[in-house]
């Protein structure tokens, strides 16, 4: 018999930080994951285009001493990458290899200003909203 051990994220974020009105860092966490994760960065836009792989982003897996991992993910978008109508849409995806496990997070950036559920701006830089999912064997659970 073969058993196969899967540990989940215990912490899943992404978050944004406008370092200029011309660049965004967006960075992308999960931590205490074992087999070592796999995570990927998506671009798009809320005027409905698909999204895009971010090929260059940089990815660092870390060994804890738990025998869990630790992933990060990170770029910087500068402002001529980002949508120039309406929001830019980034999504991070988590998964272990060799299981079925696959998480994903959105949000939602828009330049200089952020909305609020009732499509308010208001005064912060960080997008409120995440949206959270997580997939297994095709399902979406929201």
């Amino acid at each position: 018999m073969l058993i196969f051990l899967l540990v989940p994220a215990n912490e899943f974020e992404l978050s944004y930080t406008e370092l200029s009105d011309a660049s965004v860092n967006v960075t992308c966490e999960a931590q205490g994951l074992f087999p070592p994760p796999v995570l990927k960065l998506y671009l798009g836009s809320s005027t409905g285009s698909p999204l895009q792989t971010v090929t260059d982003a940089v990815s660092v897996v870390k060994p804890k001493y738990s025998g869990a991992y630790d992933a990060f993910l990170y770029r910087t978008f500068s402002a001529s990458e980002l949508s120039k109508n309406g929001a830019s849409v980034f999504e991070c995806f988590l998964e272990l290899p060799g299981t079925n496990y696959a998480r994903a997070k959105r949000i939602a950036y828009y330049p200089g200003k952020c909305w609020n559920n009732n499509n308010l701006p208001i005064q912060t830089n960080m997008w409120p909203l995440n949206f959270p999912f997580v997939i297994f064997k095709g399902h979406v659970t929201i």
